[in-house]
């Protein structure tokens, strides 16, 4: 039950992630990548 409740954690802040990389990219490349880690 943890583990679903964790993937939509990161479903959402991959989400949030992408929405803020079209803002600004440079920033945004950092919590990406320590996301895909």
């Amino acid at each position: 039950m943890l583990d679903i409740l964790r993937l939509g954690l990161v479903f959402v802040f991959a989400a949030l992630a992408k929405t803020f990389f079209a803002q600004d990219p440079r920033a945004a490349s950092t919590p990406i990548a320590a996301i895909d880690r």
